[in-house]
């Protein structure tokens, strides 16, 4: 049985993830209205919310976070399911072109 809301597409671009001092780098393998989810080598313990950075047609867009998934394969972390805590607008447009084909990428 499918639980999430929505459908996820698959894509593959950069992120960085910040929470207090630390950085990290991912790349997004699927993305939806609500959620993502991030290839990334991450050391725990981290905060569950933290601030997303994502480069959209030439533009660095940051958006609040939540931690919902964590995966681990052999006693490695490698990768995170996020939760968009308040998508902005601009993601949400771009993930309307994304749909229809038509990206700016």
């Amino acid at each position: 049985m499918e639980k999430r809301s929505f459908k996820r597409i698959p894509v593959s671009f950069e992120a960085n993830i910040f929470c207090e001092n630390t950085e990290c780098r991912g790349t997004v393998t699927n993305l939806s209205e609500t959620g993502m989810f991030i290839n990334t080598k991450i050391e725990f313990p981290f905060d569950l919310n933290f601030e997303l950075h994502i480069r959209l047609n030439g533009k660095v867009l940051k958006t609040p976070v939540k931690i919902s998934r964590i995966e681990r394969v052999d006693n490695t972390y490698g990768g995170i399911g996020v939760r968009l805590l308040d998508p902005p607008e601009k993601y949400l447009e771009f993930l309307d072109r994304l749909r229809s084909g038509a990206t700016d990428e």
